[in-house]
């Protein structure tokens, strides 16, 4: 089989997967996309293919409205995630190596929105942690990074028992380079090339008599074409780039597993889930057909059409205050045209249940509020099942990073810990404390019926806190009391002189009071 071969998987999904893209990038891209995905109407092909169409469907196309449910709803979600700040479990003294994770200077915490955005767009998204070589780095060791890779570039992959176990001994990954061989400076072409990553079978070149063992290799290859002896093109062949890689570890060590993990909307396993808002998208996108026949329809019937029968033939009839139309026909009549009946009504109508559904789907952030208030309880019941699956996402991007930075701290030292890691935002509903529950909470704490403990944790998880406050700096605060505002000086008034002969006591005295001061 050939480098580029996918796996079953890969085909039944992709196209699910361009879907699920196209429409949250936007109406442009869905657009540009043409009748994929907004059928021409009849008539609007072209005589001489169905795949081309005249001017009417590109009038139709544009008239079209895409609702942005879909992109939305991502940031969204996304938001829910992201608005706290994960906890980081790693070696302090290697923290600072977090602020460059990705493999194009990417924070940790901004690897995670993109994984978190990825999980919710398509619902698959592939990690490999990788390393610049100790000798190429400023400091004398591995310089590790993550790179990602979309669920389109992951194209095949395969799993085996190695030792008792199913493990991951095959991934061929499809990138875009920079072309070396382009002469122009200012060209922004590329070639394609396919990164393999598997678990070989080989000896190690430092004991030649030692049993073969499992090694990472990493291989690149191309497509390049196939000509006979004549020159002739005759076909196309894979060709290596390059020699065969064996990454190594701190000391010199060979890896005994490929670090690459998927990370899907439910786990972490290679087994390729739904996207999660594939059925939001398909809702979408038959809002988007409605669309562009209610503004077919609007545009061909809304404005009212002028009508004259019996009045002398004339190329231009005026309309206006200033104008009169008159016919030496009995019969003549004037009028106009308009639509009348509940074809168009019937399409608002189905338009409006589909955002309706849409909200249901998962775009709660446009949702129409209610008028009426709404208990606590009731929107958590109401949202409880938008938020269990992705809470599930979230714990298979927590448990993907997970693994990612354990590899990542084994780039640098040569093992990792047991208690490196990374957990995400699970707290997905923001509901704060009302009024009520902080008093109630108070006269517990007040009344012995609750301790310190349990009052500080019901209070942080209504985020009456700043985030990352612990109890001790609550009970540090506490102690501290509070910041007393500083007393305000008591201003002072410079009071006239008296003048002389006011007061013979005071004359005397300013008298005195004067010889001594010049004295």
């Amino acid at each position: 089989m050939p480098q580029d071969s996918q796996h079953p998987d890969y085909q039944s999904y992709i196209g699910l997967w361009t879907k699920c893209r196209t429409v949250a990038a936007g109406e442009e891209a869905v657009k540009a996309a043409g009748t994929a995905y907004l059928p021409a109407l009849e008539g609007q092909q072209s005589a001489s293919s169905i795949n081309e169409v005249t001017t009417d469907y590109e009038s139709y196309k544009q008239r079209a409205v895409l609702y942005g449910a879909t992109g939305r709803t991502i940031e969204g979600l996304g938001g829910l995630v992201m608005r706290k700040s994960p906890e980081v479990g790693f070696p302090t003294a290697l923290l600072d190596r977090l602020s460059t994770a990705g493999r194009q200077g990417e924070t940790l915490e901004e690897v995670a929105d993109m994984v978190i955005t990825d999980q919710l767009e398509v619902g698959r998204i592939g990690l490999l942690v990788d390393a610049t070589p100790a000798e190429d780095s400023t400091d004398g060791l591995p310089a590790p990074y993550v790179a990602r890779y979309a669920a389109e570039s992951v194209i095949n992959w395969r799993e085996e028992v190695v030792e008792g176990a199913l493990r991951l001994t095959m991934v061929m990954l499809c990138e875009y380079n920079p072309d070396p061989n382009n002469a122009d400076p200012y060209a922004n072409e590329t070639v394609k090339q396919y990164r393999e990553l598997d678990l070989s079978l080989t000896s190690d070149p430092n004991n030649p008599d030692a049993e073969m063992v499992r090694r990472y290799r990493q291989r690149l290859w191309q497509k390049v074409e196939k000509k006979d002896e004549k020159g002739r093109v005759i076909g196309e062949d894979f060709v290596q780039i390059g020699p065969d890689l064996y990454p190594r570890l701190p000391g010199g060590k060979t890896l005994d597993f490929i670090p690459f993990t998927f990370i899907n909307a439910i786990g972490t396993t290679t087994k390729v889930s739904k996207p999660p808002l594939l059925d939001l998208v398909n809702t979408v996108l038959s809002h988007y057909h409605n669309s562009a026949d209610l503004e077919h329809g609007l545009h061909y019937t809304a404005l009212p059409v002028a009508y004259a029968v019996g009045f002398p033939d004339k190329s231009t009839y005026r309309i206006g205050s200033s104008v009169a139309w008159t016919s030496d026909d009995p019969n003549a009549k004037a009028g106009y045209l308009e639509f009348t009946g509940a074809g168009l009504g019937v399409v608002r109508e189905v338009m409006a249940d589909k955002e309706r559904m849409m909200a249901i789907l998962g775009a709660r952030l446009l949702e129409t509020q209610k008028r009426s208030a709404e208990t606590a309880e009731a929107m958590t019941i109401r949202q409880g099942g938008e938020t269990a699956a992705l809470e599930k996402i979230v714990t298979a991007a927590s448990d993907g990073l997970t693994k990612v930075l354990r590899w990542f701290e084994l780039w640098l030292r040569g093992e990792a810990a047991d208690d490196t890691g990374i957990t995400l935002n699970n707290d997905l509903l923001p509901q704060g404390l009302t009024a009520q529950q902080v008093i109630a909470l108070m006269q517990a704490l007040q009344s012995g019926a609750l301790s310190f403990d349990a009052y500080f944790h019901n209070m942080q998880r209504g985020e009456m806190y700043p985030d990352g406050w612990t109890k001790d700096d609550e009970m540090d605060a506490l102690s501290a009391g509070l910041p007393l505002p500083e007393p305000t000086p008591t201003p002072t008034t410079n009071t006239p002189p008296t003048e002389a002969g006011d007061d013979e006591g005071d004359d005397e005295e300013g008298s005195g009071a004067g010889e001594g001061e010049g004295a």
